[in-house]
């Protein structure tokens, strides 16, 4: 993407970077494109993927209950820990807001309208 958006600047060759160790990120990461490669990468997944999450429990029907225990940590730990905040939510509402499709109730999905009985 930055070589998209700075091709006349390219990665400077360093060849202590790498994703090895610690000292490698700190070096690949002393590059400014590099930098702004990163830091473009980690802003976008974290706004898309917090905004996904947030859209699905408000589909999924999720109480501000769970919106205050459950969504809201998983935010922070997007923001910090991106795939694992993920993760957590995708295990939370595996376990407890598909409870009712598998009880045999149709959870309205986006763009459906919820069965009256």
């Amino acid at each position: 993407m930055s070589m998209a958006v700075f091709p006349e600047e390219g990665f400077e060759s360093n060849p202590d970077a790498s994703f090895g160790s610690l000292q490698g990120i700190i070096a690949l990461f002393d590059d400014p494109t590099a930098l702004f490669a990163g830091w473009l990468h980690y802003i976008v997944f974290d706004a898309l993927v917090g905004r996904w999450i947030v859209l699905d429990s408000t589909e999924r029907g999720a109480s501000n209950l769970f919106h205050a225990v459950g969504v809201v940590p998983c935010l922070i730990m997007t923001f910090v820990l991106g795939p694992m905040g993920f993760l957590v939510y995708t295990i939370l509402i595996r376990t407890l807001l598909d409870a009712p499709e598998a009880e045999g109730e149709a959870v309205p999905r986006r763009g459906e309208k919820a069965k009256e009985n």
